[in-house]
C-alpha cells in the first residue's frame, strides 16, 4: 500500500479543535467590535437628538418672549389707521431706541386692518402680505424667520384689537443670531444658517452660507462639504468629512417650526476626532483580548493533547508488531507504566482490548496454518475430482458445450467433437449459430432472447444441426444462461444437445405406420376416415359417384385352431395383394378391421363396380390357404353403395354399404350385393325383432351369465385380475351379446342397459367375494352410451359406496376406436373415474395406431394391445417390431400393458422380455390357481 504523510493524531486534533477556537474567537471578537461600533453609532444619534430638541427650545423661547412684547404693547393702543391720532405714532418714535436697546429689537411695523403697513421703525424687512393676511383672519399670532443673503430674523406678528374688534397687527422682529450663539454656548457646536442662494452651487445645491460661528477654521468648511454631499443627503441626516487629519460631522435641520423644506436651515458643524479615537482604542482593546485568549487556549489544547494522546501513539507504535506475528514484542511494547496515573480511562480500555485481540489475532494465525494445510489438502482432492468430472464430462453421450453471448464457442466436450466432426481446437473459437441451418431461425430467435437475458428460463427446442462433414443430425437443445457474480465476468450460456436423429427415423416409420396397416400395407382405418369425405367432396365438385365396397372375409374347412380365431393375417395379406392388381391408381384400399376391407372408387359407374365386384369375388374364391397339413378357401362377401345415389355423407355411405355386405351373407360366400333400401331394412328389421326379444328375455328374467376371462400377471405368474362380459344362455353356448349382436345393440341403445346391469352384477360378486375372505379384482367393458349418460357415474359412485369396496377391484374399459372419436367426452368420463378411486384401460390399442399421441392426455392405467399383433409375432419379425415400439411408447407415457391373445410359451416369453405386465389367451385357460377356479372361464356365474 502506498505510505502517504503521517501528520500525528495530537496535531490533527490540535489544528481541529484549533480551528475551531478561532472561528469562535473571531465570531465573539467580530460582534464585540459590531457591539462597540452600535454603540458609539447610537451615542451619536442620542446627542443629535438633544441638539435637535435644544434648537427647537431656544427658537421656540425667542419667539415666545418676542410674542409677549408684542402683546404687552398693543394692550394699551386705540384703534387707528391713516387718519388716527398722531400721539399713539409718536411713541414708537420717542421710544424706538431704547427698545431696541433693550429687547435687540430690529425692526416694528404697524399694519391697519386691511393689512396695510402704516408705521415701520428699524430695519428694513419684506413682511410677507400672506402671513399679514393670515393672522387677520385667524386672530391668532404668527411666527415666521425672515432671512436675507446676509442676516436672519425672528418675527411675530400679533393682533390689535379696539372696542373688541380687530383694527389692525403689529409685527416685531429681532435678529437671529442671539438663538445661535446660545445654541453654540450650550452645544459647544458650531453652526451655520443656510438661506436661499440666487444660484446652484456645487453638487446643485440652492443654499448658501449666510451665518456661522466656525469662521476660525482654517479652510472652506461649506466648498468641502457642497464637493462631498449633495443637500439632501446631510437633510436631517448626518455625515462625516475628515480634513487635515481633523473629523467632522456636519448635518442640516429645518428652523422652521413646521420643519418645512424650505429656507432657513440650520447646519450644525462638530468635531468629533476624540470621539473617534477612543472608539478606535476600544476596539483595538477588543481585538487584543481576543487574540491572547485564543493563543492560551491553543498553548491549553496542545499541551493536554500530548499529554493525553501520547500512549496512543505510544500504541499506534506497536500495532505495526502485529502485521509481522510478533505477538510477544508486541506485549512488552504496550504493557508499561503510566507517567500520571489519572485513573482507568478510554485509552487503557483500548490497551487491554488490543491485548485481548493480539492473542485471539495468534490463536488465529494457529487455526489459519492448520486450515491452510487442509485447504492444500482438500486442493488436491478436488484436482483430483475436477479431473474425474472433466473426464466424466468427456465421456458423456451428450453434447456438452459453453459459449459467450456473441455465440463463439469456450469449451466443449469429446462427445460435441464427434457430433461437430471437427477437431476441438478447431471448434473452440468458432460461431455455434454457423452450425445450425438457415431453417432454424426461430432455434436461433430463442437462443438470441436468452443471449440478451429477455428471457431467463432455459431454452429447450429440438432443430436440426449440420457438422463440418456435412451431415444433417437431429438436435434436442437445452441452453442454460449463467451471469457471474465475479465483478466484470461476461455472462456464459451452457448447451446441452442430444442427438436424436435416431429417434426422429424411428418417429418418422411410425407417423408413416398410422396411416397404414403394418400387415397387409393397406390404408387404415384412420386413412380411411380422412380419405372417404375427401373423395365424396370432390365427387360433389365435378358431379361424379363414388362408389364404396365393404369386404368380409371368412375362412372354409380350416382346422378348429384356425376357426376359433379371426381371420389370419396371412389370409388379409394374401387377398389385398390380389385386389390391388384390380385397382386403379385413383382407388383406396383399406383395412378397417380384423376381416373386413373397404375399397373406394372415385368417378364409377354403376356397370363397371357390378362387373369388378364379381372379378374379385372370383378371384378371392379361387385363393387356397395353407395352415401345416390343414388347407382350405378363402370366401368373401361384398355390400356396394354409391355416392350420392345412396347416401349423402360419409358415414350412411359406410353404413349402407355394410347393411349391403349384411344382406349378401344371406345368401350364402362369395356373393356380392348393391344396396337397396327396401331389402336391408326388411332384413334388419327381422333382424332386430328376434335380438330384442332375447334381449328383453334377458333382462326381465335373468337369463344370462357373466362370463370371466382370467388376465395373467407376467411378473408374478398368478392371475391378476379378471374380464368380464355378459352373454346371452342358449342350449348351444353361452353367447357373447357383444360379439354377436353389438351393432344391433348400438342402434337400438340398448347398451347403456346392458352395461348397468354388468356393472351391478360385477359390484355384487366382488362384495360376495369379500363376504367369504377373498379379494378379486374385475375388469368391466363399457359401450360409448355409458360414456354420455351422466348418471353412469352416479351408479358407480352409489355402488362403492353401498358394497364399502376398495374402488382399485374395479378396472373400466373403453374400446380405442370410441375414444379417438369422442375424445373429449372420454377424457371427461375418465377423469370422473379416476375420482372415484377406480382404474381405466384403454383396449383393442395399435388398431388404429395413432392413439399413442393420446396417450399422455388420457388420464388410464392400462393399454391392452390387440391381440391380432400379439399371436404369430413369434413368427414374423414385422409384428415383433411393432409390438416391441408400442411396448416402449406405453411405458414411457407410464402405463401398464395388457396384451391379448397369446398362445404359446414362446409368445409368453417375449412379451415378458419386452416388460408387458399382463397377459391373456388361451395359453392361461388351464394354467390358473386353485384359489382363482371359481371364476375361470370355463366356470361361469349365472346371473
Amino acid at each position: 500500500m502506498e505510505t502517504s504523510f503521517f501528520l500525528s493524531l495530537r496535531w490533527k486534533l490540535a489544528l481541529l479543535f484549533g480551528g475551531i477556537f478561532i472561528l469562535l474567537n473571531s465570531l465573539f471578537a467580530y460582534f464585540a467590535y459590531s457591539d462597540a461600533k452600535q454603540g458609539f453609532s447610537e451615542e451619536r444619534v442620542l446627542l443629535r437628538n438633544k441638539q435637535d430638541n435644544l434648537a427647537k427650545m431656544l427658537s421656540e423661547d425667542s419667539f415666545q418672549n418676542l410674542e409677549q412684547l408684542a402683546e404687552l404693547f398693543v394692550l394699551n393702543a386705540q384703534e387707528f389707521n391713516h387718519n388716527s391720532d398722531q400721539k399713539m405714532l409718536s411713541v414708537f418714535d420717542r421710544n424706538w431706541e431704547q427698545w431696541q436697546f433693550i429687547w435687540g429689537l430690529e425692526n416694528i411695523t404697524v399694519f391697519d386692518a386691511a393689512g396695510l403697513k402704516i408705521k415701520s421703525r428699524g430695519r428694513k424687512i419684506n413682511t410677507d402680505s400672506g402671513l399679514v393676511n393670515q393672522m387677520l383672519q385667524s386672530e391668532s399670532p404668527v411666527h415666521t424667520i425672515v432671512c436675507s443673503q446676509t442676516s436672519c430674523y425672528q418675527q411675530v406678528i400679533v393682533p390689535v384689537m379696539g372696542k373688541g374688534t380687530l383694527v389692525g397687527a403689529f409685527s416685531m422682529a429681532r435678529t437671529f443670531a442671539d438663538t445661535v450663539i446660545k445654541f453654540k454656548e450650550a452645544t459647544r457646536v458650531d453652526v451655520g444658517v443656510l438661506v436661499d442662494s440666487p444660484k446652484k452651487l456645487t453638487n446643485g445645491w440652492p443654499y448658501m452660507l449666510s451665518a456661522k460661528t466656525f469662521a476660525g477654521l482654517d479652510f472652506d468648511l461649506f466648498a468641502y462639504l457642497t464637493e462631498r454631499y449633495t443637500f439632501e443627503q446631510l437633510l436631517n441626516k448626518s455625515g462625516t468629512l475628515t480634513v487635515n487629519d481633523q473629523v467632522y460631522e456636519v448635518r442640516i435641520r429645518p428652523l422652521r417650526l413646521d420643519n418645512s423644506t424650505q429656507a432657513p436651515f440650520l447646519l450644525i458643524v462638530e468635531e468629533i476626532t476624540g470621539n473617534i479615537h477612543l472608539r478606535d482604542i476600544q476596539l483595538e482593546k477588543v481585538w487584543i483580548q481576543g487574540v491572547m485568549s485564543l493563543l492560551c487556549s491553543l498553548a491549553v489544547l496542545v499541551l493536554v493533547s500530548w499529554f493525553f494522546l501520547r500512549r496512543i501513539a505510544h500504541l499506534a507504535k506497536a500495532l505495526p508488531l502485529l502485521a509481522t506475528h510478533e505477538y510477544n514484542q508486541f506485549r512488552k511494547e504496550l504493557v508499561q507504566k503510566k507517567w500520571l496515573s489519572l485513573g482507568f480511562d478510554e485509552v487503557d480500555k483500548l490497551n487491554e482490548t488490543v491485548l485481548t485481540l493480539a492473542l485471539q489475532l495468534e490463536n488465529l494465525d494457529h487455526i489459519v496454518r492448520k486450515n491452510t494445510l487442509q485447504i492444500l489438502e482438500k486442493s488436491q482432492e478436488l484436482a483430483s475430482e475436477r479431473d474425474s468430472i472433466q473426464e466424466l464430462v468427456n465421456s458423456a453421450p451428450v453434447i456438452m458445450l459453453t459459449q459467450k453471448v456473441n455465440g463463439q464457442i469456450l469449451t466443449i466436450n469429446q462427445e460435441g467433437v464427434k457430433v461437430f466432426g471437427e477437431e476441438k481446437n478447431q471448434v473452440i473459437g468458432r460461431l455455434f449459430d454457423l452450425y445450425l441451418p438457415p431453417a432454424e431461425a426461430h432455434h436461433l430467435n430463442q437462443l438470441d432472447q436468452l443471449r440478451l437475458s429477455k428471457s431467463t428460463h432455459p431454452v429447450q427446442i429440438e432443430g436440426g444441426f449440420i457438422s463440418s462433414t456435412g451431415s444433417f443430425l437431429h438436435v434436442f437443445w437445452i441452453h442454460t444462461l449463467f451471469n457471474s457474480n465475479r465483478q466484470g465476468s461476461e455472462p456464459i450460456v451452457l448447451s446441452l444437445g442430444m442427438d436424436i436423429s435416431a429417434e426422429k427415423q424411428t418417429e418418422q416409420k411410425m407417423l408413416k405406420m398410422a396411416s397404414f396397416d403394418p400387415a397387409t400395407g393397406l390404408g387404415n382405418r384412420q386413412r380411411f376416415q380422412r380419405e372417404l369425405p375427401q373423395a365424396l367432396n370432390i365427387a360433389k365438385r365435378y358431379g361424379h359417384a363414388v362408389a364404396l365396397l365393404y369386404f368380409d372375409m371368412q375362412h372354409l374347412d380350416l382346422a378348429q385352431e384356425a376357426v376359433a380365431q379371426a381371420v389370419d393375417k396371412r389370409v388379409m395379406v394374401k387377398v389385398a395383394s390380389h385386389l390391388k392388381q384390380f385397382m386403379r391408381e385413383t382407388d383406396l384400399l383399406c383395412r378397417i378391421g380384423e376381416s373386413q376391407l373397404v375399397l373406394i372408387l372415385p368417378d364409377a359407374q354403376t356397370q363397371g363396380v357390378v362387373s369388378l365386384a364379381q372379378k374379385m369375388i372370383k378371384r378371392i374364391s379361387s385363393l387356397k390357404l395353407i395352415l401345416g397339413s390343414q388347407y382350405g378357401e378363402i370366401a368373401t362377401n361384398i355390400g356396394i353403395a354409391f355416392y350420392p345415389l345412396h347416401a349423402d355423407s360419409p358415414d350412411h355411405l359406410v353404413a349402407n354399404a355394410e347393411r349391403a355386405m349384411n344382406y349378401a351373407k344371406l345368401n350364402g360366400k362369395n356373393f356380392y350385393y348393391v344396396y337397396e333400401q327396401t331389402l336391408t331394412n326388411k332384413y334388419e328389421a327381422n333382424l332386430n325383432q328376434n335380438t330384442i326379444r332375447q334381449i328383453q328375455q334377458l333382462l326381465e328374467n335373468d337369463d344370462g351369465v357373466l362370463s370371466f376371462t382370467p388376465v395373467f400377471d407376467v411378473h408374478l405368474r398368478q392371475v391378476g385380475f379378471y374380464q368380464c362380459s355378459i352373454c346371452l344362455a342358449s342350449p348351444n353356448g353361452d353367447i357373447p351379446l357383444s360379439r354377436e349382436y353389438g351393432q344391433v345393440i348400438e342402434q337400438l341403445e340398448l347398451a347403456e342397459q346392458l352395461d348397468r346391469v354388468s356393472i351391478v352384477r360385477a359390484f355384487e360378486i366382488i362384495a360376495k367375494m369379500k363376504r367369504s375372505n377373498k379379494k378379486v379384482k374385475l375388469s368391466l367393458a363399457l359401450s360409448g352410451s355409458s360414456v354420455t349418460q351422466v348418471d353412469s357415474i352416479e351408479l358407480i359412485g352409489s355402488l362403492l359406496k353401498n358394497y364399502q369396496i376398495d374402488p382399485r377391484q374395479i378396472i373400466f374399459d373403453l374400446n380405442e376406436r370410441y375414444v379417438l372419436g369422442h375424445l373429449t367426452q372420454s377424457h371427461n368420463f375418465i377423469n370422473e373415474i379416476k375420482l372415484l378411486g377406480c382404474e381405466f384401460c384403454l383396449s383393442d390399442f395399435g388398431v388404429e395406431f395413432s392413439s399413442f399421441f393420446y396417450l399422455k392426455q388420457l388420464p388410464i392405467d392400462y393399454v391392452r394391445i390387440d391381440g391380432s399383433f400379439i399371436k404369430r409375432m413369434d413368427q414374423h419379425k414385422e409384428d415383433n417390431m411393432y409390438v416391441r415400439a408400442l411396448v416402449d411408447v406405453i411405458h414411457a407415457f407410464g402405463k401398464k400393458v395388457i396384451v391379448d391373445d397369446v398362445e404359446s410359451d414362446r409368445v409368453l416369453a417375449l412379451v415378458e422380455q419386452m416388460g408387458v405386465e399382463y397377459a391373456r389367451g388361451s395359453f392361461f385357460d388351464e394354467r390358473v390357481d386353485n384359489q382363482s377356479a371359481s371364476l375361470s372361464s370355463s366356470s361361469p356365474l349365472t346371473l
